[in-house]
């Protein structure tokens, strides 16, 4: 983008800052997916720089997920992979199986479901009580917690273990 694809000769055309943070503008306003990628070498880094100013325009933004290409593929795989299978409830209003097949050390990342569940229902993943979140930023993928708007329980664990509703 930067320096027309990085090499001499190159087809693509160099893109303004300004362009990018509009088509960025747009996107966000739509709600859509806004992907931005180059190649490291085809950008001069420094406050100065092209890929800073472009960031910079689109960051400190508490509704947008910022996240490489890596994380994004684990995070569609564990989700696309992940089966939610209801057991007995063995002494809980309910349980749950969360698992999937795929190796823990590539595919770590936790995952989200949506709930109905009444205030005063508590939530363990694996026999452990999960924290209570409110609307705050993270900046890890591989956490276990809740966080509830009214009715609605948005349960956020790792795969492979079991939830229980108490």
């Amino acid at each position: 983008m930067q320096k027309q694809g990085g090499r001499a000769g190159a087809t693509a055309p160099q893109k303004e800052v300004a362009s990018l943070d509009a088509k960025f503008d747009e996107v966000y306003e739509k709600g859509g997916i806004y992907h931005f990628m180059s190649h490291p070498q085809s950008l001069d880094f420094g406050p100065d720089g092209f890929y800073e100013k472009h960031l910079s325009h689109i960051s400190r933004r508490l509704d947008v997920w910022y996240v490489p290409m890596g994380p994004v593929y684990a995070f569609k795989t564990i989700v696309d992979r992940t089966d939610v299978r209801p057991l007995s409830n063995g002494g809980a209003k309910a349980r749950f199986a969360v698992s999937n097949t795929l190796d823990r050390k590539i595919y770590s990342g936790s995952l989200t479901l949506e709930f109905t569940a009444p205030p005063t229902i508590s939530v363990l993943s694996g026999g452990t009580k999960l924290a209570e979140r409110g609307k705050t930023v993270t900046d890890r993928w591989n956490e276990e917690y809740v966080r509830r708007e009214g009715d609605r329980l948005f349960v956020t664990v790792r795969s492979n273990t079991t939830l229980e509703f108490r």
